[in-house]
């Protein structure tokens, strides 16, 4: 296995995203390098190299600009010697990875939601008559077992594409497993309950001495304001909300932007 493909698995295991560019032309180098490539990370060490210091440059600055953006393909740049080089970017991310702690009424559709939209999908619960495969069809692990043990051991797994959804039986649950994943690498981190109980949730560890940037991070309540009522418009609300924050949408109706726009007339004629 190449260095290239042991570092693209790594990432992925990792939930990073990296960037694989192409050398796809360039005068600066013969033919013969074209289809030479290398992994850019979003941070850290790049791999691979195309025999040029500032070609190299090049394309390490046009990956990180990609990654930031989340769109990749054919690029034309400049390397610091002004010499244009033509790159393919191709980018590859880790599957997101939903979890889901409870396995209740909620859990139920946001684990069906989860999985239609094309994430990983764990549930977990310590009720073997909740948490099993005939209520969780569509996961792809359904685990009865006490809270506390299985986030210990699903802790080290967490990584920058994993979404975390707080819905157990009661508040103290959903606290003690608030404060088992307040410091993992979690894209997201959602629970449940009425604006108050969240708020006195909050407020303790913040007092326990939890820092506020790691706390202001926590959705609470979980979703977004759709008036739902039901378990299945809850679930629409919790999805809908981990999309907005793994896509940076804003979450705002749509029809608040204007499609019609007035016909203004030149006083030159139409």
């Amino acid at each position: 296995m190449s260095a290239l493909t042991r570092r693209i698995l790594q990432a992925i295991e990792q939930g990073e995203t990296v960037a694989v560019v192409s050398l796809l032309a360039t005068p600066a180098l013969p033919p013969a390098r074209y289809g030479t490539r290398l992994v850019v990370p979003e941070v850290g060490e790049v791999v691979g190299g195309f025999g040029d210091p500032a070609l190299d440059a090049a394309a390490v600055e046009a990956a990180r600009a990609a990654i930031a953006t989340g769109k990749g393909g054919r690029r034309t740049v400049s390397d610091p010697l002004g010499r244009p080089v033509e790159l393919y970017l191709e980018l590859i991310e880790a599957p997101p990875w939903l979890i889901i702690v409870g396995a209740g009424h909620v859990a139920k559709p946001t684990a069906h939601l989860g999985k239609l939209v094309g994430f990983r999908v764990t549930v977990l619960d310590d009720r073997p008559e909740f948490a099993n495969w005939e209520r969780f069809p569509d996961a792809d692990e359904v685990i009865a077992d006490d809270f506390r043990l299985t986030l210990e051991r699903l802790l080290p797994a967490i990584h920058r594409q994993t979404y975390l959804v707080l819905v157990t039986r009661g508040h103290r649950q959903d606290e003690m497993a608030l404060r088992q994943v307040i410091h993992s690498r979690a894209a997201y981190i959602g629970m449940i309950g009425s604006r108050r109980r969240t708020r006195l949730v909050l407020d303790a560890m913040l007092a326990d001495g939890i820092p506020p940037d790691r706390l202001a991070r926590v959705h609470a309540p979980i979703g977004l304001d759709i008036g739902a009522e039901t378990p299945e418009e809850i679930a629409v609300s919790i999805i809908g909300e981990i999309i907005a924050v793994r896509r940076g949408g804003t979450a705002r109706t749509l029809s608040a932007r204007p499609v019609l726009r007035r016909l203004v007339r030149s006083p030159d004629g139409p």
